[in-house]
């Protein structure tokens, strides 16, 4: 399977597992329904996640990471107005 597929795959999990989890709460999805949204099978899901608990962390280190960086490239920003407008 390629890079970009898996990539592509990976990511349509982490986007619908999400999904679910804002409809219908964390403890109420299961593995099963994400698999089903995400048309994949078990063993695809397992693949690319341990655990549903893997999936939420990696999401929540990933958007942790992404804030890091916006932070850093708006501190970067030569006057506090432009940090103001990049903020807004």
């Amino acid at each position: 399977m390629s890079k970009s597929i898996n990539n592509k795959t990976h990511s349509r999990i982490v986007e619908c597992a999400l999904k679910l989890f804002r409809e219908e709460g964390y403890d109420n999805v299961t593995i099963q329904e994400i698999c089903q949204n995400s048309k994949i099978t078990k063993s695809t899901f397992y693949y690319h996640f341990p655990s549903k608990e893997s999936l939420i962390e990696e999401f929540t280190e990933q958007t942790s990471r992404t804030t890091q960086e916006n932070f850093a490239e708006i501190m970067a920003l030569e006057s506090n107005i432009l940090q103001l407008w990049a903020i807004f």
